[in-house]
């Protein structure tokens, strides 16, 4: 037994490297616990025999036969299933029997095991774990969307993301030595390892998924008629003017809407739909409609169409679109409910969301309840329900709980599903005190900035709304109003170098409850209530939507939800009153005057610059409203000089479109197209600034 080959020596290097977490992977922490009690209280653990397949060692009473995949593939004489206690004994026996005194432990590097991934190939996974694991473990591979967390010790740990699925690979130690998760089993192991392998940049198999843009067979219209349509409609709508729009207009966009999900492009038929929504504002006259922001829906819309039609195959998928998002197993998660709050589209739905912090990932997570407002669904009343899983009471508990799911369901966005195969276990209310927010936490409004316009991604893609939660902790609160004009409830409150952000929640049947609690709300000086927000981005101006309050001086209540609770109607008036931050008139005016004085030379660019593409937003909305061949006459001397300043701050794609609309009668598309760049351009300032 002394040959440096021989088994036992291989597998005391085998089990060198296992730490803790490696041996709880096997089995569990409350065996591991009790195989290491066993060893310190003297028990006698020896190597009884040894062959070149296997290695028997006596841990008495019972007999553990090792080959050399290691404790993974052990077999012990107890009858306990699995990996027991005692194959975890001579585990720890062979492990402090591994290295001389003062030998180092070599830790895995990419470099150390890529030999070893080489000879883990495709077709060796298939053979090993078999053609159903095989094709499971694929599918678990591609479901995971994001990046992986893969850590190189002395274990090689692959976490899959977002199921949170961990295998551990042992250098050496062959598929067989893999340290698998048991509810996954062989699948999660070919799913880690093509993980590793496309880490390491080596051959993977080709994606299955199924291709979201296909011809449909008999379809009455292919994709590039329906796209053609549909500009054309838009076109259409910009020359007539904004402020004419009809209902024939809304309804052809509802159509058009249906075609393009039937040629799955669900992303153009969700654009249209919102579309269509807009006109339909605007024709009742409520207090939401703006033209301002359909122009900008319309020419997003109209970008989105035109990069299809250029697009290749390659690129086409991730523009149309998915129908629904994949949803990924978590064996368990930790989470802990912070806020909920109702909603109504313009389509007519109404639902229910609940916002979750899972402080294991560092990330919100949600769950939603959605149904049509013509089945009279009182989204309300579902947060009194039952549910969401078995196990819990209502969306009222879990919304202001610490819980814990087993067997969850969620998409790579983070949404959470309503599966009957979840169970959770609430365990407390939660402590407001206790919930660290790490980076999704803000007491500075400039790193709020920094961090949504970082979030915002450029041109045609979508941010995530869950990376549009955030927890703001403000350090003073100042006026509350209600704008007529807008229906807005504005509250200003300070941050802790003392500049001012503006909380904005607009009037709907919904909130209107809702923001007569902003206006009696009275915080606390001494202790630091956080506001779960939702934050938004209009051409580079921050938009917060109040979702929730977490208060710790409140025990009973920690989560005061915005949209459900209510406060007492008698409230002392001492208390009621808003304790606003006085600003000094003098240094305010002695500033303003400054400022006026330095004139805009004195600018920084990016300020200047946005001065400028909001003026041009501002022509534009005017032109898009009276129509584009009647607006642009109107103003065409100002582009025609406008355009220069624009090449003098190096924006020549937008100044030269603006000199061909001056120059040539224009159609509602170069209107459309410009609108666009100028959306660019006040994206690209965001992430500047």
């Amino acid at each position: 037994m002394a040959g440096e080959n021989n088994l036992l020596n291989r597998l005391a290097a085998l089990v060198a490297g296992f730490d803790d977490a490696s041996w709880e992977a096997l089995a569990s922490k409350g065996l591991l616990r009790r195989a290491r009690k066993d060893l310190d209280g003297g028990l006698e653990v020896k190597v009884v025999e040894e062959t070149v397949a296997t290695l028997k060692i006596e841990v008495p009473p019972f007999l553990v036969i090792l080959t050399a995949s290691g404790p993974a593939g052990a077999k012990c004489s107890c009858p306990a299933p699995g990996v027991c206690q005692h194959i975890l004994a001579a585990g720890l026996y062979l492990q402090s029997h591994a290295l001389l005194p003062g030998q180092p432990k070599t830790a895995a590097t990419k470099e150390s095991i890529r030999n070893e991934m080489l000879l883990l190939t495709p077709d060796r996974l298939k053979a090993w774990a078999g053609a159903v694991d095989y094709r499971n473990g694929v599918a678990l591979f591609e479901k995971n969307t994001l990046p992986a967390v893969i850590e190189y010790t002395d274990t090689v740990l692959i976490r899959l993301m977002p199921s949170g699925v961990e295998v551990r690979l042992i250098p050496g130690g062959g598929l067989d030595a893999l340290i698998l998760p048991k509810v996954h089993g062989k699948r999660a192991a070919v799913a880690a390892l093509l993980t590793l392998r496309k880490n390491l940049g080596m051959e993977i198999p080709a994606v299955a998924a199924q291709r979201s843009l296909v011809e449909i067979s008999g379809s009455p219209r292919t994709k590039k008629e329906i796209l053609d349509s549909a500009s054309s409609v838009l076109e259409d709508a910009v020359e007539v003017g904004l402020t004419h729009v009809s209902a024939v207009l809304a309804d052809r966009l509802v159509t058009l809407a249906v075609s393009a999900q039937g040629a799955h492009m669900p992303r153009v038929s969700l654009a249209l739909k919102s579309v269509s929504d807009e006109v339909k504002s605007i024709l009742r006259r409520e207090a939401r409609a703006d033209e301002a922001r359909l122009l900008l829906l319309v020419a997003r819309v109209y970008a989105l169409m035109d990069a299809l039609r250029e697009a290749d195959d390659g690129r086409d998928f991730e523009l149309a679109g998915t129908a629904r998002g994949q949803y990924v197993e978590v064996p368990e998660i930790e989470l802990s409910g912070v806020g909920a709050y109702t909603w109504q589209t313009g389509s007519g739905y109404a639902g229910l969301t609940v916002l979750f912090w899972c402080s294991q990932t560092s990330e919100f997570l949600s769950w939603s309840y959605a149904r049509p407002e013509i089945q009279r669904v009182d989204a309300r009343q579902r947060f009194y329900s039952e549910g969401p899983w078995e196990g819990a009471q209502s969306p009222q508990q879990v919304a202001a709980s610490q819980l814990k799911l087993r067997s969850a369901r969620r998409t790579a966005n983070g949404r959470l599903s309503s599966s009957t195969k979840t169970s959770a276990l609430v365990l407390s209310s939660i402590v407001p005190s206790t919930l660290e927010f790490g980076d999704r936490l803000f007491a500075s409004w400039e790193l709020l900035r920094r961090y949504l316009a970082g979030k915002q991604p450029l041109g045609l893609r979508d941010p995530n709304p869950l990376d549009l939660i955030a927890v703001l902790q403000p350090c003073a609160f100042g006026r509350r109003s209600f704008d007529s004009i807008t229906q807005n409830f504005c509250w200003e409150v300070y941050d802790e170098v003392g500049r001012s952000i503006t909380m904005t929640l607009p009037f709907r049947d919904w909130t209107k409850e809702s923001i007569r609690i902003l206006e009696e709300l009275s915080p606390p000086q001494e202790l630091g209530w956080k506001f779960v927000v939702k934050l938004s981005s209009n051409d580079g101006e921050l938009l917060v939507e109040p979702i929730s309050i977490l208060r710790p001086e409140n025990i009973a209540s920690p989560v005061f939800q915005l949209a459900f609770d209510t406060l007492p109607r008698q409230i002392d008036s001492n208390a009621a009153q808003i304790k606003e931050r006085q600003i000094d008139d003098e240094t305010d005016q002695s500033e303003e005057v400054e400022n006026l004085e330095s004139g805009e030379a004195g600018l920084p660019p990016t300020i200047a610059l946005s001065g400028m593409i909001g003026e041009l937003n501002k022509r534009l909305e005017a032109i898009a409203e009276t129509g584009s061949h009647k607006g642009v006459s109107a103003h065409r001397d100002w582009i025609a000089k406008f355009h220069r300043e624009l090449h003098g701050f190096g924006l020549t794609a937008l100044a030269k479109a603006l000199k061909l609309l001056s120059e040539q009668s224009s159609s509602g598309g170069d209107v459309l197209k410009i609108r666009y760049l100028t959306h660019l351009h006040s994206q690209a300032i965001a992430h500047l600034r």
